[in-house]
């Protein structure tokens, strides 16, 4: 089951890609024209007063996680347009409020699965929950977080990838998604309770709370990375059968996948894609493996 809908935005990588000297001229030429048009549809978007800034802004945060599509992509993206726009408190305590947001749902969706757990008893009978730590904890005891193993491959992936310094995301020093929502956690207690500070300088604050909201989205909910639950070797995000029954994959992945057959396809059509699978298919069970071999046979033909 391919995820049929993600979210992302790219644009800060290219406009964070320098132009070699050493690049022919027609792909240094073609470099220059497209961070120009990014720039450009940046203008439009957020308005040209203040657009340098805004531009700096909208590099600073990064490129949006790529993340399969569900109740925190709309509202991570409102975090990111106030930081852009120089609404700096807004995206900090937005931001905030959407980890708790995000806390609060997988409690809910989950809990269900884990009566015979300790920590049921803490939160059978509530329909929302603002003790951070409690809701870390019992979504710890029911191992909903990837484990530390699967973080550190994750994270050094991550790291390589985007190439940031220890100064600009926490990620070189978590040890997991339960220690990202603590560092939010205690990041929306300055925030949100009294700091004269906070009336000075709100920006470094506000890019740092998003900063850890985005590395959760991408850890616990992302399609990119050594993440355990897709499988290895498909050329696509595929969730693996082992994990089809596991409760956080069937609440929160499955129903934005799209079960398909080895020979699909993914088409354009007008300002879209679709899928497009030639069916039917023998009726019967196939493993992971047997999967991605016929996959990949239908797509070399």
């Amino acid at each position: 089951m391919p995820p049929h809908s993600v979210s992302f935005d790219t644009r800060p990588v290219i406009l964070a890609t320098e132009v070699k000297d050493d690049w022919e001229e027609e792909i240094r030429r073609q470099w220059l024209e497209n961070k120009q048009q990014v720039a450009d549809e940046i203008a439009q978007q957020y308005g040209v007063w203040n657009g340098e800034e805004k531009l700096a802004n909208f590099c600073a945060l990064g490129r949006e996680p790529f993340s399969v599509v569900s109740f925190h992509t709309t509202f991570l993206r409102q975090c990111r347009d106030a930081f852009i726009a120089h609404s700096f408190y807004p995206a900090l305590t937005g931001a905030c409020a959407l980890g708790e947001r995000i806390l609060n749902h997988l409690v809910l969706k989950l809990r269900d699965y884990n009566k015979a757990t300790d920590s049921y008893k803490n939160v059978y009978d509530k329909e929302s929950f603002d003790n951070w730590n409690m809701a870390i904890d019992v979504l710890d005891e029911w191992q909903v977080f990837i484990d530390e193993g699967v973080f550190r491959a994750w994270q050094a992936f991550v790291i390589n990838k985007t190439r940031l310094s220890k100064e600009e995301t926490d990620l070189h020093t978590s040890s997991g998604v339960a220690d990202l929502f603590r560092r939010l956690y205690n990041l929306r207690n300055d925030s949100l309770h009294f700091r004269v500070d906070l009336d000075v300088e709100t920006r470094k604050p506000a890019l740092r709370a998003i900063q850890l909201l985005q590395d959760i989205v991408a850890a616990q909910f992302g399609v990119e990375g050594p993440l355990p639950w897709f499988i290895p070797e498909a050329r696509g995000q595929f969730i693996r059968k082992q994990f089809e029954d596991t409760p956080f994959i069937r609440e929160f992945y499955l129903p934005a996948c799209d079960l398909v057959g080895p020979g699909y396809r993914i088409e354009q059509v007008g300002n879209g894609l679709q899928i497009c699978d030639p069916g039917p298919y023998e009726d019967k069970g196939i493993s992971d493996e047997q999967f991605v071999e016929l996959m990949n046979a239908a797509r070399d033909k």
